[in-house]
């Protein structure tokens, strides 16, 4: 509920009112959740003129409070993204249910430092089926 997520719904807001699609209404509170005294999520990255990353600065602590899919919610899905950011044992969990009940888990690694950390998980590595590294 910080200026930077209040500026994006109303951006989406806008966004939806000037099209016609009417099955994702982002003022029913069921596609988007709030969470009072939170920042949204904010990366600011620096690049050389190759476009390679010299540092960046993060404000990821909004993922602590990411909601894990439950093996229901995941029944009749064909494949989990997840992204590195949420805490390991969230990942984890996700990533289980989605096992469990036969759904592909495709993992955005986020950053070198994180994927570091994750592969140290050959527990959880091995319930990944895809994944997207930048190199």
């Amino acid at each position: 509920d910080d200026a930077r997520g209040k500026s994006l719904l109303q951006r989406l807001s806008q966004t939806a009112t000037s099209k016609t699609d009417h099955h994702h209404n982002i003022n029913d509170n069921t596609t988007i959740k709030t969470i009072p005294n939170t920042n949204t999520a904010t990366y600011l990255a620096l690049l050389n003129n190759q476009s390679d990353l010299l540092t960046a600065i993060a404000d990821m602590d909004i993922f602590t409070h990411t909601p894990i899919p439950s093996k229901e919610a995941l029944r009749h899905a064909k494949l989990l993204v997840l992204d590195a950011n949420p805490p390991l044992p969230s990942l984890v969990t996700a990533a289980s249910n989605a096992h469990d009940v036969n759904v592909d888990v495709l993992l955005e690694p986020t950053s070198v430092p994180k994927i570091k950390e994750l592969v140290k998980q050959p527990e959880f590595m091995a319930m990944i089926t895809y994944t997207t590294p930048n190199k």
